[in-house]
This record gives structure tokens, sequence and C-alpha cells, in this order.
């Protein structure tokens, strides 16, 4: 049986925790008690075979969203499908493998991504802004795809085959700030990069991101660094 919830008290004897389900009844049969380590032991092992990993691992996070999605979907949304199946397949996934990205959401207008490093989550990031307006040069410019961008670094939960935790809502938050075509990046991003950073950034002072206690020093990597490359503009 998994563990639905774990209940403690002490009374003159022991103190004793029951597993299982929660009934209001307690003397029913089907409640079953144990000791305090067994009940933690049993907790863990629930999670665990659940895919919860209870262990926070260091991960850089982007998150990336289509700006304008609703509105080209109502316009032609075959036209829509069409060119973000070839933006995915010309150019997400492979620059994904290129920078052993981990795509842990990627579905409609969004991509939510682990990378191995912060610097390669930029590289990464910047690949993607400075090659995709070459894949839609032939698309009128107000059709045209583009892409918001928020990377942030810190401990994170894989849970179900998806990530929790701050540092992916703090990415996702800087991605809705950041205008199309822009790459944002958190304080712990830019520390945990340190000199490995090819990029240079601009600060944009502290906010307060919806739903994260504690404000966020947010950098931006500045527009000329993400011009289309050239001859003499090789990506790190």
């Amino acid at each position: 049986m998994s563990v639905r919830s774990v209940r403690f008290w002490r009374d003159k004897a022991s103190a004793v925790a029951m597993t299982g389900l929660w009934r209001p009844r307690v003397g029913q049969r089907r409640v079953r008690f144990t000791s305090l380590p067994r009940a933690v032991q049993n907790l863990g092992t629930g999670l665990a075979d659940q895919g919860v990993d209870m262990i926070p691992h260091l991960s850089a996070v982007l998150a990336a969203d289509i700006a304008g999605y609703s509105r080209m979907m109502e316009l032609d949304p075959r036209d829509c499908i069409f060119r973000l199946k070839v933006m995915r397949r010309d150019l997400i996934e492979p620059a994904a493998k290129l920078h052993r990205a981990t795509l842990v959401r990627y579905a409609g207008d969004s991509v939510l991504a682990e990378f191995p490093s912060v610097s390669s989550a930029v590289i990464f990031a910047v690949e993607i802004q400075r090659r995709l307006p070459e894949i839609e040069k032939y698309v009128p410019e107000e059709r045209r795809i583009r892409i918001r961008i928020g990377i942030s670094s810190g401990p994170v939960f894989m849970v179900d085959g998806d990530l929790h935790g701050t540092s992916v809502n703090i990415a996702s938050r800087l991605q809705a700030l950041a205008a199309p075509g822009e790459i944002y990046l958190s304080e712990a991003a830019l520390d945990q990069a340190h000199s490995n950073l090819f990029f240079r950034c601009q600060s944009l002072g502290t906010r307060q991101l919806k739903n994260i206690a504690s404000p966020v020093q947010i950098y931006r990597i500045p527009l000329e660094e993400l011009l289309p490359n050239t001859d003499n503009q090789a990506l790190p």
C-alpha cells in the first residue's frame, strides 16, 4: 500500500506513527501502526516507487516560450504548426543534443530544458536566438516566430519526469519578463557560470518576481550579442 499520509503523536509510553490510508476512526482494522523509523522508511520507499527523487541536484534551467503564439495560431494554425515542427526538427533538437540538454517539457509554445552547466544553457539560448531569424527569413515580419528565454540555476527535484524547484520558477518568471528575442539570467545563474560565460551581461536591477520569496537580481544579454552569426562570430 502506498503511503497517503503520516501522522505522529505521543502518549505516556512512546511515540508512534500511523501510515496508510487516513481514517477518521482510528479503531478500524485497516489502520496500521508502526514505529517512527519504519514509518519514515516506508514514506521514502513509497515516494521512490512513485518516481520522486528526494535528493535535489544542481542544474541550469532554461524556460522559453513563443511570443504571440495565440495570435499566430488564430491567423493560420496550419502554417504555425508546420513552422513549429521545422524549428523543433532543424534547430531546437539538434542544439539540445549538441549542448547535452534534457528537454523536460516541450509542448505547444513552451520549452523547459535542463543543462549540465549555465554556460551550455547560455550558448544554446544564443544559438537559438541567432539562428531563428535565418529559419524564418521568408516569413512576413509580423508573423515570424520569436522566442523569449529565461535561465536560472539551483537545486531541482525530478518528479515523474518533470522538474521542480525555485530555480525552475525563477527561469519561468524571467522568460515572461523578457521581450521577444531576449535572454534573461538570474544572479544565481551568472554566479554559477563564473568566467565560463562568453557573452556580456547587463544588470537590470532587482525585481520581486511573482510567488518568489526573495527579490532576484536580473541580467540581460545585450541584443548586439544576439545578432545572427557571421564568419567572425563563431559561438564558443
